[in-house]
């Protein structure tokens, strides 16, 4: 009771939540971080698509086939599946050995974030059949 004869709230008077400017930093935070999925996560979904197209053409086919054979179908295959950006010359690589058929899917994306900042997504995965 004497502190309101003196002219000061008591502590529980003074804090009621965040300030102007926390709201206003933690909007800014939430706009950056949905902009950086919004422009990330597609990437991530075709390279998903890309390993799928590929464990779909099957063991057979990877082996028995031409690589501009197996090129052309994985390449009908991805504008299909609509992703479009993207071709299987740029983003694959066959190797064939007397035993095995090893298939590289090794790129990257670049892809403006704000102004002139850009973020850059790498992509290497390595399937052997």
């Amino acid at each position: 009771m004497r502190d309101h004869a003196r002219g000061r709230l008591p502590l529980r008077g003074r804090q009621r939540g965040a300030s102007f400017f926390g709201w206003v930093a933690a909007i800014a935070i939430g706009i950056a971080a949905l902009t950086f999925a919004f422009k990330t996560v597609p990437h991530y979904l075709n390279q998903r698509q890309i390993v799928a197209i590929v464990e779909s053409v099957g063991v057979e086919d990877l082996r028995r086939k031409s690589k501009s054979e197996l090129f052309k179908m994985i390449d009908k295959r991805l504008k299909i599946n609509n992703v479009r950006e993207l071709t299987a010359k740029d983003v694959l690589s066959i190797e064939r050995t007397t035993h095995s058929t090893k298939v590289l899917i090794d790129y990257e994306t670049r892809e403006n974030l704000f102004s002139n900042i850009d973020v850059v997504v790498v992509f290497e995965q390595e399937l052997v059949y």
